[in-house]
């Protein structure tokens, strides 16, 4: 008979003390409350057994015995040591209750000295069984603490304990207690000490057992290489001991180790135990490979996620403040899976590198080396290193993709499950699986989303020329992930860029180039600008037979056959117009040009338009000039109320010129003043309810008039006015009334014409200024989110969070405004939000923002470091704090070949720090730091402590790291009480260039100092007369492999020296 398993401890609290346990809480700003034994009959939750259990807030809860509370800020705990010398194995088994808990925010724990074991926010209404295996532990003493901890607002009922138990053993001795195996091919590490056989075992020995099942015919090994003691190996058909059948045994294959080769049946399941020579025990793996049965790989796939509507990509724009005196392209994106399984990343704090587990359709994964993770400070979490790159290509001809002008810098995300791509997908979870962290990834259907506003996500374009260029973004560009279809990890699109222009920010140059010709889309047109600041492009044609110099394009497209009148009249300096046809700018079919009109130096063409044609239109200046210009295309087109411009939609702008606009026979004076150079427009009224025109952005002063009718016999004024919307400009409101044609007239008093602009804006529907911005945020943190809108009044909201309507709640309230505020944001709260907008002429859905839950707000971890080989690194550890930190400890880990003899820097004044070097030979140097007295660190990004070390020399690169390991110091973050106090901790790279510097004198006798260095990072040159006060000559982004920087003053001595830019 199998031996039953020993007993460490087991409480099932029945005395109704707790001498073996210590208990108190560890949060000194709530009210004190803490674990203590209660019978069965309180909170009407019976016990697993017996008549007492223990509850987290037995001494000082609210409520009532019948209905009791746990109280707010709490950190109960229940500890007591653990003696694990001598065990080979051992295990942890408790029975608990959690009838409600603020979800997400209040947590149950279980920890094995600073290590978390097991954890549960969501409640568990009946007695509930955790069994946690300790194989880790044994051989040494510990602490076993249960913690309760809740914050500072939302009460619940809480956590319930009974029947805690730590027994050695082997879980699979018995029979009935076989592990189970999946997979074709896999492995897995247990440990016979202490088995022993049972009655009717075949082969009888101090076995373990386990079931395999084949998932296809053919010949499958089982082996025990890597056990620590002489194996016997045993495979039976069957599933009663009883009646098993041997299929074989094998004692001595291998050194110690035992194989069985044979041939397995599909749908079979086998038994197999592996017991001791002479009843050796100790470690037992098991390893099996079965070539027909193994799982097919459930491969993700990667994309762009391209949408204009949700602005992903789409959603780009100009920043001119967050680096001064540069441009940047800030660029949103989301990047889907649409494989057949997920992509699942794995870090840890020892070292910076992540796994993708791959999973099979046999219910195994493996694991594959993918890259790095580093964290990343601006945004508060870890992010996988070279996720996606940007870049910005020339368009060709027919817009075609050309060479990469320029790329970004930031490549570096958290891969989180944030919004929904396509739930139809097989294997596409309903909720997010993936958060932040050091287990990372997508699920099927899912995406990771980062909006344009979050800091690093950009291109530097300042020194891009305005033009059509292709936006491209590559996920996993350097094919790290392991994906069924690499081929479509990129997606572009076309962009019309200009630094200087209206997309920039402040300018009017947006049409200097050819390629970004502005566009007429009307019969009539008037713009007025400048072209100061424009150029002429290699290969421009000349315009009205003078090279000009300055020159800005239009675009036109014929809507019918017909004649066209171009003129600057009203321009500033001497102009040049030329009309042309073609797609490039050095290959223009010419078709009118002029310098001069008759007795004026301002230009006009006239020529015959083809239907559906398009025309390229050059305004330039003579040799060279520049200024404000007017360009009048089809000038007085409108003249007559007859050939008035219809204009549609409920809102719009228009531009037109009156030059050589009449007065007709019988037309009235508009607004009671005499005008006579009236121009007309047409429009119908989409919608009854209220409507604005307006002339503002014209250039003269306006008379402005409404009117029903088809005559100017039968007008009928609706409403007039002379410069009440300021500066000469006009407006008129009125009430107008569902498809009835209004005829609005444009004039100037005493002949005053030239530009025209109509703005109007009748009953709108919604319209979205500024969409939801996306943000991250730590758990329990508020955030809001805003909508700018237009529209027509009244505008109603509503509130979606990844699709479904929000209603206002404790957590969460104005879902039907302008402003959303989540109160205390969870785990749950991730994801896309969105607002619908209606009014009632129409609704609109915005672009969604995005909400990153920091889920490790509290995170001590290595940025990435650059230093020089053969020199020193200093390599600083930092903290994303919370503000309740006050000691923190860990184990140093570095590669002692490359990093060594460390010293510790940069500790905060009054700190206690202490040093563990006995490690130092193998790479591992014991920290503990703790602050003075009751202090705790600042909120945010801290520094704890430096260490410089000194290193290896070497003439290439050298990438290593720095991590954090449990031996000889235990990772920790307490607090002023001494209580751990959760935390990640992240490792990071450390990037070591060599660095030569060399001098030599030219021929003129200047001076010359070159470098080389890693490239595109900048450095700064600075020179000294005494050694002590430096002055910088130069900071440069290094380009190549040497740089060269030469001193054109020429000083009886100077000093200099060459530091990197960080």
């Amino acid at each position: 008979m199998a031996n039953a398993a020993t007993t460490n401890f087991f409480e099932s609290f029945e005395s109704g003390a707790i001498p073996a346990w210590s208990a108190g809480d560890g949060n000194p700003v709530g009210p004190l409350a803490y674990w203590a034994v209660v019978d069965s009959a309180f909170g009407g939750e019976g016990t697993h057994s017996g008549t007492r259990k223990i509850y987290c807030a037995g001494v000082g809860h609210a409520g009532t015995a019948g209905a009791p509370l746990y109280r707010e800020e709490m950190t109960a705990y229940l500890q007591r040591p653990l003696d694990l010398t001598g065990y080979s194995n051992a295990s942890l088994s408790f029975w608990f209750k959690l009838p409600s808990v603020e979800t997400d925010y209040d947590s149950a724990n279980v920890y094995m000295d600073g290590t978390l074991l097991w954890s549960r926010d969501t409640p568990a209404a009946n007695w509930t069984q955790v069994v946690v295996p300790l194989d880790p532990f044994v051989g040494s003493a510990h602490t076993l603490r249960f913690e309760f901890i809740s914050d500072p607002s939302i009460i619940r009922e809480g956590w319930y304990l009974d029947d805690i138990l730590v027994v050695s053993g082997a879980g699979n001795d018995p029979f009935s207690g076989a592990y189970t195996l999946l997979g074709g091919s896999n492995s897995i590490t247990s440990n016979n000490s202490g088995a022993t056989s049972e009655p009717g075992e075949p082969n009888p020995g101090n076995s373990i057992w386990y079931l395999w099942t084949a998932r296809a015919s053919g010949t499958v090994t089982f082996q025990t290489a890597g056990s620590n003691f002489d194996t016997v190996l045993c495979i039976y058909g069957g599933t009663n001991l009883a009646t098993l059948a041997s299929v074989g045994c094998d004692d001595n294959s291998g050194t110690n180790t035992s194989v069985v080769s044979f041939h397995a049946v599909a749908n079979a399941t086998y038994c197999i135990s592996v017991s001791g020579a002479a009843n050796a025990e100790g470690v037992v793996v098991l390893t099996w490979d079965h070539p027909n049965g193994r799982g097919r790989d459930l491969l993700p796939d990667l994309t762009v996620w391209a949408d204009e509507d949700r602005e992903y990509l789409y959603g780009w724009y100009l920043d001119r403040n967050e680096i001064p005196g540069r441009v940047l392209l800030r660029i949103s994106t989301a990047t889907p899976n649409s494989g057949a399984g997920p992509l699942e990343l794995h870090g840890s704090s020892t070292t910076p590198g992540v796994y993708q587990r791959v999973f099979r359709d046999d219910e195994t994964s493996w694991d594959r080396y993918a890259g790095t993770f580093t964290f990343h400070p601006g945004h508060q979490h870890l992010h996988f290193d070279n996720w996606l790159n940007f870049h910005l290509r020339a368009a060709l001809t027919n817009d075609g993709v050309g060479d990469i002008i320029v790329s970004g810098d930031k490549t570096s995300f958290a891969i989180i499950d944030l919004t929904r791509y396509d739930g139809a997908l097989p294997g596409s979870p309903g909720s997010s699986q993936y958060g932040g962290g050091l287990v990372q990834g997508l699920s099927v259907g899912w995406a990771d989303v980062y909006g344009a506003n979050l800091t690093d996500q950009w291109i530097d374009v300042s020194d891009v020329p305005a033009g059509r260029y292709w936006l491209e973004a590559v996920v996993d560009p350097e094919n790290s992930i392991l994906e069924s279809n690499e081929s479509n990890n990129w997606t572009r699109i076309l962009i019309d860029l200009d630094v200087s222009g209206t997309n920039g920010g402040p300018g009017n140059l947006q049409n200097d180039f050819f390629t970004n010709a502005l566009v007429l889309n009307s019969v009539t047109a008037g713009i007025a600008a400048s072209t100061e600041g424009a150029s002429r492009e290699t290969g421009e044609p000349s315009h009205g037979g003078n090279d000009g110099g300055a020159s800005v394009w239009f675009r036109w497209t014929a809507p019918s056959n017909m004649n066209v009148v171009i003129t600057t009249e009203g321009s500033s300096f001497d102009t040049l117009l030329g009309v042309y046809r073609g797609a490039t700018v050095s290959n223009l079919s010419l078709i009118v040009s002029n310098d001069d009109a008759p007795g004026a130096i301002w230009s006009k063409v006239t020529f015959g338009a083809a239907s559906n044609m398009t025309y390229q239109i050059a305004l330039d200046g003579y040799d060279g000039f520049n200024g404000d210009y007017e360009l009048n295309f089809n000038p007085a087109w409108n003249d007559s109320l007859a050939n008035a411009l219809v204009i549609t939609g409920a809102s719009g702008t228009v531009s037109a010129s009156s030059r050589g606009a009449t007065r007709q026979s019988g037309e009235t004076n508009h607004a009671g003043v005499f005008g006579s150079n009236s121009i007309w427009f047409a429009w119908t009224a989409p919608r009854s309810g209220s409507a604005i025109f307006q002339t503002i952005g014209s250039g003269f002063d306006t008379l402005l008039a409404v009117y029903t009718g088809s005559t100017v016999a039968t007008l009928s004024l609706v409403g007039a006015d002379d410069d009440s919307a300021g500066g000469g400009a006009s407006r008129v409101t009125f009430n107008c009334a569902s498809n009835t044609t209004y005829r609005i007239a444009i004039d100037g008093p005493a002949g005053e014409r030239g530009l025209a602009r109509l703005n109007w804006a009748g009953p709108n529907p919604p319209g979205i200024l500024v969409p939801p911005l996306s943000t991250n945020a730590p758990a329990g943190a508020p955030v809001t989110f805003s909508v700018t809108t237009v529209g027509s009044a009244p505008l109603f909201f509503q509130w979606q969070h990844q699709g479904t309507n929000l209603l206002d709640d404790p957590y969460r309230s104005g879902v039907n405004t302008a402003i959303l505020t989540l109160n205390k944001i969870q785990a749950g709260s991730a994801g896309a939000y969105a607002v619908v907008i209606t009014n009632a002429y129409g609704a609109i859905t915005s672009a969604p923002g995005n909400l990153i839950v920091l889920d490790n707000p509290r995170v001590v971890f290595i940025e990435e470091t650059i230093g020089y080989s053969g020199a020193f690194v200093r390599v600083p550890i930092e903290m994303q704090s919370i503000g309740n930190e006050h000691a923190v400890s860990f184990s140093l880990l570095f590669d002692p070949a490359v990093l060594s003899n460390p010293r510790a820097t940069n500790v905060p004044a009054g700190a206690a720090l202490t040093l563990d070097t006995n490690q130092l030979a193998s790479g591992v140097l014991g920290v503990s730091l703790e602050l003075p007295g009751l202090t705790t660190f600042a909120t945010g990004h801290v520094g704890i402590v430096s260490f410089i070390f000194e290193t290896a020399p070497s003439l290439d690169d050298v990438n290593t790291f720095a991590g954090f390991g449990t031996a000889p110091v235990l990772r920790s973050v307490r607090d002023v009480n001494d209580v751990n106090i959760a935390a990640l901790f992240v490792a990071g790279t450390i990037d070591l260039q060599p660095f030569r510097l060399a001098s030599s004198v030219t021929s003129n006798g200047l001076f010359q100092l070159s470098f080389s260095a890693r490239w595109t990072y900048r450095y700064a040159i600075d020179a000294s007369f005494d050694l002590a006060n430096w002055s910088p000559l130069q900071t440069s982004t290094v380009a190549g492999a040497t740089f060269q920087f030469t001193d054109t003053n020429l000083f009886p001595h100077r000093f200099y020296r060459v530091r990197l830019v960080r």
